[in-house]
């Protein structure tokens, strides 16, 4: 049937930048409200093995450093990279005298 625990580690480097506008207007009194809108790039190479293992996916054994694939054959990637849209407001308490 197959294992029934299985653990695979993999590695790789992250590129991050990001990009953005905000607008910090006044809401009222002692509020302002904060809008930002931007992009986020998170993704990754190349994933490498970190230990030698054998995939769950099919029966040929991989060695540490040895590049991760996915079933089709294409290397494995990470890609976290979206578009963000934030709403906050600011609370401005004065000080106790």
């Amino acid at each position: 049937l197959g294992p029934s625990d299985f653990t695979e580690e993999i590695t790789g480097q992250v590129i991050s930048w990001q990009t953005g506008m905000a607008l910090e207007v006044l809401f009222v009194d002692n509020v302002t409200s904060y809008f930002e809108l931007g992009y986020r790039r998170i993704g990754t190479g190349e994933l490498k093995f970190k230990e030698a293992t054998t995939p769950i996916s099919n029966s040929n054994s991989a060695a540490a450093g040895e590049v991760a694939l996915n079933n089709d054959g294409l290397s494995r990637r990470l890609d976290m990279s979206s578009y963000f849209f934030s709403v906050s407001f600011r609370f401005y308490v004065p000080m106790f005298k």
